[in-house]
């Protein structure tokens, strides 16, 4: 529990935390944004093609 008193233990929890809140709020902004499509193959290809018979 010392670790939460020194100076040294203090900078690493506030990075800690920072990276935390960082990895959080990338996390709902990929995830409500929709924006996980940019990494998908078919960006912007309809998701099936039709093909009309040929006679």
């Amino acid at each position: 529990m010392s670790i939460l008193y020194s100076k040294r233990g203090k900078g690493i929890i506030k990075w800690v935390w920072m990276i935390f809140a960082i990895l959080l709020v990338l996390s709902m902004i990929f995830t409500f944004s929709g924006s996980m499509e940019l990494f998908s193959p078919n960006t912007g290809a309809p998701a099936t093609t039709q093909t009309s018979p040929s006679s």
